[in-house]
């Protein structure tokens, strides 16, 4: 038997085949474009057609391929019976055979991939494609002092109690300076890019300079950042005041983007990170995580919450998930 990765790898270029040739008709023409519509209609279905339209967009890149290869373990996860449809197309015309046993516990066993015990050679879940949560966090001298430890704190254990803690890595940037952003995106390659801080008036993020002071990024200058990086991060939270302007800017680029029309309170921003990161560690898309850290601020009566905003990036990120 062949592993998972080998029988993806066969599945993965006819169904791009047919997503490029067809698009959202895919599904309605031949016997193969069927078990692509199966596919599609499974519970992770609305994640693995966008993955795979962003690749059929970008065919070179390795980091959407690799998304849409976790999107196809997600749904044999999802769906153990799936497993003879990835079958099906990897033995499209010019594919090889591979084997796949169900048993009657409805667990599938693709080489040494098992989709009740992750996998059973002897790998963890640590194998798991992984999904990074970037922390960037900044409090320049002479600025208000803000309660970022508790904002880690309140992502951290909202990751670590979530049912997907396992496909996600929690990194953060302390006291970050201006020129630290965009080396710790280029080498962690966030899926979720997260600021927590000081947004000015004028809708600019402030960081801190080479001597700690506060320094505003020019609004033109991170969007072009996040446009440089719109391969790999799919949603960015400026949980910061007044921030929507930037986060209208970035997400012209394709990322999902949370922002805010104006000043909010450090207690409001913790208890929203709180509320948005468990609904991500527990599966749900972005917006909906959206959705639910409002409704925990309301459950609080935390006032304020309407300041809080979501931004849909022209790639749809808003209505993807953790891989």
């Amino acid at each position: 038997m062949s592993d998972l990765n080998t029988l993806t790898s066969a599945a993965l270029s006819h169904l791009l085949m047919l997503v490029t040739r067809y698009g959202p008709a895919v599904g309605q023409r031949s016997a193969d474009d069927r078990i692509a519509r199966r596919l599609f209609d499974s519970p992770r279905g609305d994640r693995l057609r966008l993955a795979a339209t962003d690749l059929g967009e970008q065919p070179g890149s390795a980091a959407l391929a690799e998304v849409l290869r976790a999107q196809l373990y997600a749904a044999l996860e999802a769906d153990p019976t799936l497993a003879s449809d990835l079958e099906n197309l990897a033995n499209a015309p010019g594919s090889a055979r591979y084997d796949v046993k169900i048993s009657r516990a409805q667990n599938v066993v693709v080489g040494d991939y098992n989709t009740q015990t992750n996998y059973s050679s002897g790998r963890s879940a640590q194998s798991l494609p992984r999904n990074r949560i970037l922390m960037v966090f900044s409090n320049p001298f002479g600025t208000d002092g803000l309660r970022l430890d508790e904002e880690y704190r309140a992502i951290e254990h909202a990751v670590q109690t979530g049912r997907h803690r396992e496909r996600l890595d929690v990194v953060s940037a302390p006291a970050a300076r201006y020129y630290d952003i965009g080396p710790k995106i280029q080498y962690h390659r966030p899926v979720v890019v997260h600021f927590g801080g000081h947004g000015s008036e004028t809708g600019e993020l402030v960081f801190a300079d080479e001597r700690g002071r506060p320094f505003e990024v020019s609004t033109p200058a991170l969007a072009e950042l996040f446009a440089n990086h719109a391969a790999t991060t799919r949603c960015v939270v400026l949980n910061g005041c007044f921030t929507e302007r930037l986060a209208d800017a970035i997400a012209v680029h394709g990322p999902c983007v949370v922002g805010t029309s104006r000043a909010i309170s450090d207690a409001l921003a913790i208890e929203f990170a709180g509320g948005f990161y468990t609904a991500v560690a527990n599966g749900r898309r972005f917006d909906e995580a959206f959705a639910d850290g409002r409704a925990h601020l309301d459950l609080g009566d935390r006032a304020g919450g309407d300041a809080i905003v979501l931004i849909e990036g022209r790639g749809g990120q808003c209505r993807t998930a953790i891989a």
